[in-house]
């Protein structure tokens, strides 16, 4: 069991930054027609309420990229902290 942590914490470790690349790549949430409607017609409380909607969704997309990046680290972290004295003298050995 303790043979196969590694390679699976490794291998979730770049499908976390492949997962933050890809959101990345996507950009943010950006601005829809209902709040540009808004601000032209002059809704003062719905465009307030449309813009809060649109904070919240990009500070979740920020977070969620954020997170990825954070667990790919962990996860390569606790890939070699699993990994046995002998395991990693054969990395070292291959570099």
């Amino acid at each position: 069991m303790r043979k196969i942590v590694p390679p699976i914490c490794l291998f979730l470790s770049l499908v976390s930054v492949i997962c933050g690349f890809v959101l990345l790549a996507r950009g943010g949430p950006e601005v829809n027609m209902e709040l540009h409607r808004a601000r032209i017609a002059g809704e003062e409380q719905h465009r307030q309420l449309l813009e809060e909607r649109l904070g919240h969704r990009q500070l979740f997309h920020k977070l969620l990229i954020g997170g990825c990046f954070v667990s790919a680290a962990l996860f390569t972290v606790g890939a070699f902290a699993a990994m046995s004295p002998s395991q990693k003298a054969g990395w070292q050995g291959r570099l």
